[in-house]
């Protein structure tokens, strides 16, 4: 009879311990976490990267790629990505590490840029075309760099999705 007890709780104890499992569901991002969600995950526009070719965006990655080996940075020297390009291993976690270098410098280069914008609308709008100029020349750079993140993610985003999205189908 005792053992009978024992076994009904331990199966008791084994299922509640499945069902819980399985209710337990993904921990809520917090709403700092959604916001930058949200700015970060690329818009509609942006899905394919088309509207940043328009803009020129590939020959300033190549220009600034190009810039940045003459200076020192060899990218064949490399093995793992670094924050100008993904690297050789195109897995999912290689993937996403190269994703959160793109938040991390698209928003240094957000913090850099404002001031030099907000300077430049100053300047035009307060008749200092010198100063407006100026800053123009200083803010330009840093949004085409901040262009090439939002590029680089997107185009980052659509390869996670067809990667997983092969993975799932070369299982079924």
């Amino acid at each position: 009879m005792e053992t009978k007890l024992l076994d009904s709780i331990v199966e008791t104890r084994e299922l509640s311990g499945l069902t819980r499992e399985s209710c337990v569901s993904e921990p809520q991002k917090s709403l700092l976490q959604r916001v930058s969600d949200l700015y970060f995950e690329p818009k509609f526009f942006e899905k394919k990267g088309k509207i940043y070719e328009l803009v020129g965006m590939k020959k300033f990655k190549r220009g600034l790629l190009a810039l940045t080996s003459k200076l020192g940075r060899r990218r064949e020297n490399e093995t793992e990505g670094s924050n100008y390009y993904v690297g050789s291993d195109l897995s999912v976690d290689s993937l996403k590490k190269f994703e959160a270098k793109t938040r991390f410098d698209e928003a240094l280069h957000v913090v850099c840029a404002s001031p030099a914008v907000y300077f430049a609308i100053d300047g035009f709008a307060n008749g200092n075309y010198v100063s407006g100029l100026i800053n123009t020349a200083i803010a330009l750079p840093q949004l085409y760099v901040i262009g090439l993140q939002r590029y680089n993610r997107a185009r980052v985003y659509d390869l996670v999705d067809r990667i997983e999205n092969r993975d799932v189908c070369s299982s079924e």
